[in-house]
């Protein structure tokens, strides 16, 4: 009977001391990139998130209004977990008006089940050069040792590249992401990569 109340008293303390967790999902449009410092795999849309615990992620917005195909820049959002499920909220996008209020002022809403909103730091995560959005972890780390508005130093653990060299997954950008990529980036940027093509590629 001892051994049987001893057993029940570790196991309630091993259960205790994991914490409860919830899940994390997002509204149609939105992808997750990465969570607390790491990349996550193409077309993530739910993660788990435990309660009172400090966690980061990084979502794009992208889909089509009409016979236009947009992306947002990539967003970081710093909130602390829950252990009831939450959702990450956009306004509706139905129309290029939606749209362009949706791009000026990038309003995200972070949600439980319940309908408690929970409080969230937000900022863009931008980074440097050509096919810089393909880059989240390494982006993300500098972005967190930089003491900016929604960094979590903890979460800097990313390799960062040497100063001068461009890290790219390229068996995971498509044409069309190219074509994207291109057009976002500025005309020195732009310039420079075009003159690269006309000297490497025959």
């Amino acid at each position: 009977m001892k051994l049987t109340k001893m057993a029940l008293a570790i196991a309630t303390l091993a259960v205790s001391s994991i914490g409860v967790a919830g899940t994390l999902s997002s509204s149609p449009m939105v992808e997750i990139l990465a969570l607390d410092g790491k990349k996550m795999k193409v077309g993530t849309t739910s993660v788990q998130i435990s309660e009172n615990k400090t966690h980061q992620v990084v979502v794009e917005v992208a889909g089509t209004i009409g016979d236009d195909f947009f992306t947002s820049e990539q967003i970081i959002l710093t909130f602390q977990g829950t252990a009831e499920n939450a959702k990450i909220e956009i306004p509706r996008l139905s129309s290029k008006l939606d749209l362009r209020k949706f791009q000026e002022n990038q309003a995200i809403t972070i949600k439980t089940d319940s309908g408690k909103v929970i409080s969230h730091k937000q900022d863009l995560l931008k980074g440097e050069g050509f096919l810089a959005k393909t880059r989240v972890e390494e982006n993300l780390s500098k972005y967190n040792l930089a003491k900016k508005v929604a960094s979590v130093k903890t979460f800097a653990t990313a390799p960062l590249e040497a100063k001068g060299q461009i890290v790219v997954d390229t068996n995971k950008v498509s044409e069309s992401e190219l074509q994207l990529l291109f057009q976002k980036a500025d005309k020195q940027t732009q310039k420079r990569f075009l003159d690269w093509v006309e000297k490497n590629v025959k």
